[in-house]
């Protein structure tokens, strides 16, 4: 039962036991003191209560609050008393108590209580007004120095000014995260940006089509403008690239979706041509694409004819130890510059990459992948040094660029790429100009696995376009432990679907099926998996089975809540899930800013080794590309780009492999099931691979031919030059 709350309360926070970085829900500890308490009920102790909703500023330890309206509620699973309000406001700060605990509070370089006593002592409630205006003044006080009170001033005087474009922005109609979001990418001039032109929104990640158009109407920017139709056509062109993995785009398309948006065609076509004359957009045929892509692809198709074009390279006979496939590969190598070696799991690929060093002894040869983890296992399995292509190509986070470029190539003879199946069209055109005049580049990846998460499919292009020649190896040469789970993938990529056959030849070796019938019994064989060592992928995040539900199976079952572990919750309500000290959790989009210049790659998976739940931090260790490990710290707004990974997405794990992987393949999930994604599923696994589900989810996943198929004009461009 709910008690209305008549009038206000007025406290100051104590602590701030959780904050939702992405809509400003807030649970905090609070203290009220003489009239302060009016608003309280009898029953509340006005020395320590607590209070849940939405800020619009970050709360600190220290600052005084006004709740506005609201009701006292009981916790659902506690039953603790708490003020659910329904607005805030932040007070000046008044008072010794008050304004001490804030300076104090670990938000002002060098200030612990002491030297917040003695900065009170001399300026009392005002100490932050002459922090913001005058810190030079702060020197006063006992033990501040003269670069402490810089610190502190440039401190308050950043906070005033980000409080009131967050506070003018969430007043334009921004949710407080877009609002952060906005803030950080435009900085002070965001809220003159967004009154000016509100359609300029969609250029910020994570805010859409619909929340700029939704801001923009308030202002009484009618349907029919063509801003509107341009930012929609932009908005559109990026989902279907980043989203589906499209360059190209028809027109028809455009329209039928535009047309759910109530953007009509009479607008549309004006905005493309607008968009083109700006050179945002390029037209081909009856399709759009975004200029930069669509440069991309030429720039890929370009730069491979050229490095085609090169001269034979001296080579050695390739050694012994190689089949006909394999040695044909390496001679591929010598005659022509570009190459692409192909094949399914156990076939030998990273060993004829091997064999590149004893044909070509004298050649600088330089092996990368598009992610740490498979340089590292490159690295291990051809016993010499590899990278990911962004430290090949030096990725520098400040110029937002890679510094190797046709102006400054790779210093190499051959480059030898791993995993190409993950290589995405923006990747991969930034690879090709780094490459010297008269290198070669190879290719080797699995052409019959998923695409890049990213726009295009480049790998897919050059093996069906016929322009590049292609090796293929067929022939499985593992031995031992998982030499099955090759046979396995194999039979599975030729349309053999008889599970149960299979299983006969596998259970107990190499594979298991379990079969569970409902989901209860699913997530009872995934437990028991995940509790066994293995990696749990899964088609879809959709679902009582599907990611999520997973991951807090998992979780519950190999790291509970315990009163002396560490732990962060993110999300409110049905999406909240909670980050423990010993977690696995994966990296979901990059960030360059992380851990010096180094970076953080979109599916990365590390292990949480500390968490600080009142200031919202976390440490977490990522496997080092070069074999060791680096810890690497997450800030408030860094966390949302954390996710539980006891449990992937079959699209998370492409590029990784584990000794054990359990593969949920459930009917519920048909909409997913597809040849193409349970292939690149089973061929996770080094030893031992638990398929958990049912037989005529697996018939009907191995039956669906359906391949992600991308609209792509690589393809096209590398034929009509061998026409």
């Amino acid at each position: 039962m709910a008690d209305a709350v008549v009038g206000t309360v007025g406290a100051a926070i104590v602590a701030v036991r959780f904050r939702n970085t992405d809509d400003g829900w807030c649970v905090l500890l609070l203290k009220a003191e003489g009239e302060d308490a009016a608003g309280l009920p009898e029953e509340a102790d006005p020395a320590a209560f607590v209070a849940t909703g939405r800020l619009a500023w970050e709360p600190t330890v220290g600052q005084t609050v006004e709740l506005i309206g609201g009701s006292w509620t009981e916790h659902a699973r506690t039953g603790e008393r708490q003020l659910r309000f329904e607005a805030a406001r932040l007070l000046p700060l008044s008072g010794r108590e008050a304004v001490v605990r804030f300076l104090s509070s670990g938000r002002f370089p060098g200030i612990g209580e002491r030297r917040a006593e003695a900065l009170y002592e001399l300026y009392g409630d005002g100490v932050l007004e002459v922090a913001e205006r005058e810190p030079e003044r702060l020197v006063a006080a006992r033990g501040v120095t003269s670069v402490m009170a810089a610190a502190i001033g440039a401190a308050a005087a950043a906070d005033a000014r980000r409080s009131a474009v967050l506070v003018e922005l969430i007043g334009l109609g921004l949710g407080h995260a877009e609002a952060e979001r906005v803030a950080k990418v435009w900085g002070p001039e965001a809220p003159r940006r967004v009154r000016d032109a509100p359609y300029d929104l969609v250029e910020i990640e994570r805010i859409g089509f619909r929340t700029a158009d939704r801001i923009a109407r308030g202002m009484g920017v009618p349907l029919g403008s063509e801003d509107r139709a341009r930012a929609w056509l932009l908005y559109a062109l990026a989902e279907q690239a980043d989203g589906l993995g499209h360059v190209w785009s028809p027109w028809e398309l455009l329209t039928y979706l535009a047309g759910k948006e109530q953007v009509s065609e009479e607008s549309l076509a004006p905005a493309a041509r607008s968009l083109g004359r700006d050179g945002d957009v390029e037209r081909g045929g009856k399709s759009l694409a975004l200029a930069g892509l669509a440069g991309a692809e030429r720039g890929v198709a370009a730069g491979l004819r050229a490095i085609a074009t090169q001269e034979r390279l001296d080579a050695h006979d390739p050694p012994g130890g190689f089949d006909a496939e394999q040695e044909r590969a390496l001679r591929l190598v010598a005659r022509h510059g570009v190459a692409v070696l192909t094949g399914g799991p156990g076939t030998g690929k990273t060993h004829t990459v091997r064999g590149l060093f004893d044909a070509f002894p004298e050649a600088r040869v330089m092996l990368a992948a598009p992610t740490g983890k498979a340089a590292r296992r490159l690295a291990e399995l051809a016993g010499r040094d590899a990278s990911t292509i962004h430290r090949l190509l030096g990725w520098n986070p400040a110029q937002g660029r890679f510094l190797r470029c046709v102006g400054s190539p790779l210093e190499a003879d051959i480059v030898a790429v791993d995993e190409a199946s993950m290589l995405d069209l923006r990747l991969a055109a930034s690879l090709v100009r780094a490459i010297p005049a008269r290198a070669r580049l190879l290719l080797v990846g699995d052409a019959d696995q998923l695409p890049p998460v990213g726009p295009g499919a480049v790998l897919r292009d050059l093996v069906g376009c016929g322009a590049i020649p292609v090796v293929r190896l067929t022939r499985i040469h593992r031995q031992g432990p998982g030499s099955g789970l090759a046979e396995l993938a194999a039979a599975v990529n030729a349309g053999e679907a008889d599970l149960w056959r299979h299983a006969a030849d596998l259970s107990g070796q190499d594979a298991e099926f379990v079969a569970a019938g409902d989901h209860e019994a699913v997530l009872a064989a995934v437990e028991r998996a995940a509790a066994d060592g293995a990696m749990v992928l899964c088609p879809t995040k959709r679902g009582p089975v599907g990611v999520p539900a997973l991951n807090a199976r998992c979780q519950a079952r190999l790291n509970p809540a315990r009163s002396w572990v560490d732990e962060l919750t993110r999300g409110r309500g049905a999406d909240a899930w909670t980050m423990r000290v010993g977690d696995p959790v994966i990296q979901i989009r990059n960030n360059y800013a992380l851990d010096g210049e180094r970076g953080v790659m979109n599916g990365e998976v590390g292990r949480v080794m500390a968490a600080d739940p009142g200031k919202r931090r976390a440490v977490v260790r990522f496997p080092d590309y070069a074999g060791g490990n680096r810890d690497v710290q997450y800030g408030r707004e860094e966390l949302a780009d954390l996710q539980l990974a006891y449990a992937l997405t079959i699209h998370k794990a492409q590029g990784s492999e584990w000794q054990q992987v359990a593969v949920v393949v459930d009917s519920g999930h048909f909409f997913m099931l597809a040849r193409q994604l349970l292939y690149t599923a089973i061929t996770r696994p080094k030893e031992r691979l638990v398929v958990i589900g049912q037989p005529k989810a697996w018939t009907w996943a191995v039956g669906n031919r359906r391949a992600e198929g991308r609209r792509t004009g690589l393809r096209a461009m590398l034929t009509k030059r061998e026409a």
